[in-house]
């Protein structure tokens, strides 16, 4: 399930054995100031391309339209992906997750080992973090490992309640965007030790993690090493920021700042009928294979008016 604020980004995959959670950020890609002037003059070569076109000379018009085309894009890498694996790798029970629109959290839920669970994420925009935190209903029930790992060039160190990940997008090192995502760790009850480069928590009641992430892009026209911004004092100020303040203090800043946006539209769909508790895929399947009524899905997905028309 997405999340983010902007700048920074994460895919939830909830595995509650093994929680990957992909994390992205904006101004990560393999960027380096471009030249404005390089393709001044390709408009000249599209009547050239046209006319080779109109006379079925394919290949001569495909050799001309490459005078059109820029070097090859530049792309958006993606930072790592932090893991929670559960030391206990029992089977759950009872699983269920949901994306609240209302308050852009993701919320996980399920029992293993007697034990009831949840976690809750989010991308806070005005603290400019991700955060997940979990919770056991009985006192111990947390025992896990945490680690970042990345498919760009890296190095990760872990020292007590944190871990950094600094690195770079694909390419020369001298010539890319390098950044430094920083893991910082908060538990109540059971203790927590370091191992190389993963962090592990055994008989804790709760667990919080903050992700926070700065790059030295600093703006499309700047070298990202030469005049790059200064993204490590920046990500180490960012994780002593979270330090001073709560979890929940950040969830109702959070909360609040996305309804100021979010709350300009609300749409109420009625409904009626036994299907409330049907999920969306089985409730889309049924419309297409039984061509079964079901005006609240059509009013959710496209807005028709019940009677109208279709989905098609």
């Amino acid at each position: 399930m997405p999340i983010g604020n902007g700048k920074l980004g994460a895919l939830v995959y909830g595995n509650p054995n093994d929680d990957a959670i992909h994390l992205y950020d904006l101004t990560f890609w393999t960027s380096m100031p471009v030249d404005s002037t390089m393709d001044a003059n390709a408009h000249e070569w599209i009547p050239k391309t046209r006319k080779a076109l109109f006379a079925e000379n394919y290949p001569l018009a495909d050799s001309l339209q490459k005078h059109v085309q820029e070097p090859d894009s530049q792309f958006h890498q993606p930072l790592g992906t932090l893991r929670v694996r559960d030391l206990s790798q029992a089977p759950c029970e009872n699983y269920h997750r949901e994306l609240d629109l209302d308050s852009s959290l993701v919320k996980i839920n399920y029992q293993k080992d007697g034990i009831r669970y949840t976690r809750e994420y989010f991308a806070s925009y005005p603290d400019k973090l991700i955060a997940l935190r979990i919770k056991a209903d009985k006192p111990g029930g947390i025992n896990c490992e945490i680690n970042l790992t990345a498919q760009v060039p890296h190095s990760v160190k872990a020292s007590q309640a944190q871990l950094t990940l600094t690195g770079h997008a694909v390419g020369d090192p001298k010539e890319s965007i390098h950044y430094c995502g920083i893991v910082r760790t908060f538990h109540e009850g059971g203790h927590m030790s370091v191992s190389g480069s993963t962090l592990t928590l055994r008989g804790a009641n709760t667990l919080t993690l903050y992700f926070i992430n700065e790059t030295s892009f600093n703006g499309y026209d700047k070298h990202p090493v030469k005049e790059g911004a200064r993204y490590l004092e920046k990500a180490m100020d960012e994780a002593w920021h979270v330090q001073n303040d709560s979890y929940e203090n950040f969830r109702e800043r959070h909360i609040a700042d996305y309804r100021r946006h979010y709350d300009r539209l609300r749409l109420h769909l009625e409904e009626t009928g036994e299907k409330t508790d049907l999920p969306t895929d089985k409730r889309l399947k049924e419309y297409t294979d039984k061509n079964a009524n079901d005006t609240y899905l059509e009013t959710q997905i496209v807005g028709l008016k019940p009677g109208v028309n279709k989905i098609h």
